[in-house]
């Protein structure tokens, strides 16, 4: 199952990420934040928290991702 998680690196937020874990998460954000940076960190120095769904709107999950979450769940 494919969760939303919100990764920040530090006090700066990465963005919000679908993965199945949380490590998963961080991964691809320091994949993503070293391609736009150049600034290269290990994955581990990430912090990836589980969205829950209540709190999507709350904590400013673009609503594609879910939107495609949702459809797939009624299918």
């Amino acid at each position: 199952m494919q969760d939303i998680y919100k990764v920040t690196f530090g006090s700066q937020r990465v963005g919000f990420f679908v993965a199945s874990t949380w490590n998963e998460a961080a991964k691809q954000a320091a994949r993503q934040h070293s391609e736009e940076t150049g600034e290269k960190q290990p994955w581990v120095h990430y912090t990836a928290i589980w969205v829950n769904p209540k709190h999507y709107e709350e904590e400013g999950v673009p609503e594609a991702m879910y939107a495609e979450q949702e459809e797939g769940a009624e299918a």
